[in-house]
């Protein structure tokens, strides 16, 4: 479990949004925005769902999924587990 995920579940969202806005910055500039591990890293939405953020988090949800199925594909587990998630936001 990621610092992020941790401080997320202690209910400290400013800091997770914070460490996870930092490690996904790190990720996209050595990996790439379509590295498997970036898109992993890409769970900033539920963060800000959870800060009352919903308008952000939906925006967040829409850039990974758009990404997600064209690098995983429109079936794969991290696109439907995303597309699941943007439609609880809604």
């Amino acid at each position: 479990m990621g610092a992020g995920v941790l401080l997320q579940n202690l209910g400290q969202y400013d800091e997770a949004e914070k460490v996870l806005r930092e490690t996904l910055a790190v990720c996209k500039r050595v990996l790439g925005v379509e590295h498997t591990d970036t898109l992993e890293t890409c769970n900033l939405a539920g963060i800000l769902m959870d800060q009352g953020r919903p308008e952000e988090a939906e925006k967040e949800f829409n850039e990974v999924l758009k990404i997600q199925e064209r690098v995983l594909g429109m079936t794969s587990p991290q696109a439907l587990r995303t597309r699941h998630n943007l439609a609880a936001a809604l």
